[in-house]
């Protein structure tokens, strides 16, 4: 798992009604808390759609339900392209988490618009954990069980914290939160020990010395950032050498 996305849909969408669009406000529905990396993603988006498209675009915090609330609400909603949803790809584990109890169809029921950006995930701990490095910590959590904040079952973040515990053989206290804005206040609280998020919700903590980051899921370097004790959040990326021409 190296990188979470965000999707922009909306309920089942009829070209006829994109003539004069948009002539009114738009609401764009964000299934996490505000102040989360799809929450800071939506406003960036609604802050260029009104410059651009001349009509207010309204961001909507509906949290809770691991994402099905605010999913199915814009599901229900007029198929006009006047609600918007920004999601990741919890939309499609929730499918499989689920099945037919899901109180809409994905696929019929939505309209996806377009695909916005794609992060690799950042694994950051409280400031108070003895290890420094990732190798530190994984020997350190083999003394003894920590606690994994995730943002829900199906999340990018559940599934790497997952899929990280199941490749180091390792066992953590699972622990879900709404999103990832609680989820960091309560780590720089000392409340939580670990947790996989982006790097645009967590690099001004790390370089603040609030949190200690351990790693990155990506292959090469996303950003240049250390924590309070020096540990790099990524690798350095890898130089090319030019071919001379003959």
């Amino acid at each position: 798992m190296r990188a979470i996305a965000a999707l922009l849909l909306t309920a089942a969408f009829s070209a006829a009604n994109a003539q004069d669009y948009p002539a009114k406000a738009v609401t764009i529905i964000v299934p996490f808390p505000a102040g989360g990396p799809t929450d800071q993603v939506a406003r960036v988006l609604a802050a260029k759609f009104s410059g651009k498209l001349g009509q207010p675009f309204v961001v909507e915090n509906v949290s809770g339900g691991n994402t099905i609330i605010a999913t199915g609400r814009v599901a229900r909603a007029a198929p006009d392209g006047y609600t918007l949803l920004l999601h990741n790809l919890q939309i499609s584990a929730n499918v499989g988490l689920y099945a037919t109890k899901l109180p809409y169809d994905t696929e019929r029921d939505l309209t996806p618009v377009g695909f916005i950006n794609r992060n690799p995930l950042v694994l950051v701990g409280r400031k108070a954990l003895p290890p420094n490095t990732l190798g530190e910590l994984i020997a350190y959590m083999r003394k003894g069980s920590l606690n994994f904040a995730h943002p829900g079952a199906g999340t990018t973040g559940y599934i790497t914290t997952a899929l990280f515990l199941q490749e180091a053989k390792l066992e953590a206290v699972l622990v879900p939160y709404r999103g990832a804005a609680p989820a960091l206040q309560d780590m720089i609280g000392n409340h939580v020990d670990l947790f996989f998020t982006t790097p645009q919700s967590v690099l001004p903590l790390i370089a603040a010395g609030h949190i200690k980051a351990y790693g990155v899921t990506a292959k090469e370097s996303y950003a240049s950032s250390r924590s309070s004790t020096g540990t790099r959040c990524s690798h350095r990326r890898r130089r090319r050498r030019r071919r001379s021409k003959s």
